[in-house]
């Protein structure tokens, strides 16, 4: 079985443009670590854990696009019966890579809407009826 001949998942972008989040018009910090798409000032307010989510799948995503590259670790993929593995295994990296940006961004729509002072992910604290 030959390499397919377009598989453009990636984890990182062609070239930097503006930051990602609305009404924002700052150029976007271009990184391998999938924080890309976000200007300085967005990602210094997002969640840490945000933060780090995204660049744990992005590497993890990287890792596979690799996979898909390297026409020589590809031939072992498919000589040894695990496409099936590769195909769902990118799915899932692609599909986990999304969720974390957009939970990025919406870390950074929670800062802003509380003032810009620490993004946090936490449930606001609940109050007993006693």
């Amino acid at each position: 079985m030959t390499q397919p001949s377009s598989t453009s998942i990636s984890a990182t972008p062609a070239a930097p443009s503006a930051c990602g989040v609305p009404r924002c018009s700052q150029p976007a910090l271009v990184s391998e670590d999938g924080l890309h798409g976000f200007c300085r000032m967005h990602l210094g307010v997002a969640a840490p854990a945000a933060r780090e989510r995204l660049a744990v799948t992005a590497r993890r995503l990287a890792a596979l696009q690799a996979i898909w590259d390297d026409p020589q670790a590809y031939e072992a993929v498919v000589a040894s019966d695990r496409f099936l593995k590769l195909s769902h295994a990118t799915c899932v990296a692609t599909e986990m890579f999304d969720s974390a940006r957009e939970r990025l961004m919406l870390s950074i729509l929670q800062s802003e809407a509380n003032g810009g002072g620490g993004a946090s992910l936490k449930p606001a604290p609940t109050r007993s009826i006693a």
